[in-house]
This record gives C-alpha cells, structure tokens and sequence, in this order.
C-alpha cells in the first residue's frame, strides 16, 4: 500500500475512523436511527474495549426500514465532510458513509476511490430455511455479479460465472437487487412472521442471520473510550461468527483483509481523482 504521508500508521487511521463513528453515532441519534455494531467491530469492542489492534474498518448494521430512511436523507442534512454512498453509486449491494476530506484507493473488481469509509448493511429477516429463503440467496449472487465488472480468472467457478454474466449482462438493469431490495422490504413489514434476522451482505454470510430476538435490545459498549450500540445477546451472535471469539488468532492471521492501494488522510478524495485526471492530459 502507498501513501503520499510520511507519517502515516494505523493508528491515526483508526483514529480518523473512530472521528467519524462519533459524529455518526450522533447524527443516527438525531435522526432516530437504530444501528448496531456489527463483525469485528463488536468483536473489538468485546474482546479489546475498541479496535481489534490490525483491524482498518467499521462495520454497522441498520434494520431494513430505518437503512432506507437512512438512504433519504438529503445529503445538506449530514454532517460536514459526509456523505453517503449507496449501492447506486458502488459494485456492491450496501452502503458506505464515506470521509470526502480524505482518499482511499480500493482494489476490488475494479479500482475504486473514495474517502475512508464506514460499511453500512441492512439488517434483514428471514426464516431459517425455506425455498423463498434459497431464492434469495440466489438474488444476492446473481445481483453482485452483475454489479462486477471483471471477473478474476482465479476465482472458485471463474467459467460458470463468466458464461452467467455473460446472459444476465443483456438485462438493461440489475433486476435482481431490485426483485431483493423489494423482499426485504416486504419482510420488514410483517417481522413478527419472521425468527431470524441478519446481515445477508457481508463476508459471513449465512453465518450472520441470527435469531431475531438478538436484536430487539441494544446496549451500549465501551469503544475506544466512548460507548456505542450492539445488540444486547452479543455472545450469540459473536459465537455463531467466530466460535471461541475471546481466544486471539495465530499471529500469521493478524492482518487486515483489505486489498488497499492508496491511502491519504489529508487529501479529499475529489481532488486526488481531479489530479489523477490531469496527469493523464
């Protein structure tokens, strides 16, 4: 990973992400916005009263109708050097509340620049197993690889994804996020039909969708010196993620799981891009 700052650590990362958490926290609490702390942020903040001490992200989870109020909100209203950026502006199917005084280079299928950022994920219902629950599953694997644009040929599959995106790239629109943003929402109108309830677009998969009742209480935590929320059965849910969650990894495994190209802390991330684009004039 480049940077443009000599003094660049993770700390002052973490640090310039905990600034924002901060003004997050307070600006969800004005605008009656229930979030919890979610993967290795809650993990963090059970197992080390903060971040884990190689982690680089934040990562929350909003229920489904409070994450679309979430996404009305007009961006005059969020706090200065905010912004957020949905699932219309990236290759993936949640959102980022992004740092715009700040740049950060990302490899995924493809470059991506924006600010630090703090992932945003719906939180959504679902029974345990059923064939509308497979369905959906299906929707959100069909959906992300439309949202791709390149395939690595190294990936598990490459071939069978490669002729799939072929056929659903003929779709003018990516119906299939539609078909599941629409069922979701579905969902968060008849809850009490529903036992579990989870985060469906994260690393975990699966193993994130939890019994619903884990989030019908929030409590707060103590994080870097300041409380934030978490759902009130944190042990269920950190169980289900990590097994023996308390127990440290093997040092080889102690590292962040970004693939992070560029970082600047002081440059916004429009001006990087705007120089970006002269150089290449």
């Amino acid at each position: 990973m480049k940077n443009d700052e000599n003094s660049y650590s993770l700390e002052k990362h973490q640090n310039k992400l905990l600034e924002m958490f901060i003004e997050i926290n307070d600006f969800f609490e004005k605008n009656g916005i229930e979030y919890f702390m979610l993967g290795g942020t809650l993990l963090g903040a059970i197992r080390h009263k903060g971040f884990i001490p190689w982690d680089d992200d934040i990562d929350l989870g909003i229920p489904r109708k409070d994450y679309e109020r979430m996404l009305t909100i007009p961006a005059q209203d969020w706090p200065q050097g905010l912004e957020v950026k949905s699932s219309n502006d990236l290759p993936y199917l949640f959102s980022k509340i992004v740092n715009k005084n700040t740049t950060l280079v990302e490899n995924y299928s493809e470059k991506l620049t924006y600010g630090l950022y703090i992932d945003i994920f719906p939180l959504d219902y679902s029974k345990k197993n059923n064939f509308r629950g497979n369905l959906v599953t299906l929707l959100i694997s069909l959906a992300r690889l439309y949202k791709v644009k390149k395939i690595d040929s190294k990936e598990k599959y490459y071939w069978l994804k490669f002729f799939v995106k072929k056929i659903i790239d003929l779709f003018p629109l990516n119906v299939f996020e539609i078909l599941f943003q629409k069922e979701m929402c579905r969902r968060s109108g008849l809850k009490h039909q529903y036992d579990y309830m989870g985060n469906f677009l994260g690393a975990w998969g699966k193993k994130e969708v939890v019994q619903a009742s884990i989030y019908t209480k929030r409590v707060k935590y103590e994080f870097e010196g300041y409380s934030f929320y978490g759902p009130f059965s944190y042990d269920l849910y950190l169980s289900s993620l990590y097994g023996e969650y308390l127990q440290l990894p093997p040092i080889e495994k102690r590292v962040s799981h970004h693939d992070y190209e560029y970082i600047n802390l002081n440059m916004p991330y429009k001006k990087y891009i705007n120089q970006k684009e002269d150089e290449k004039e």
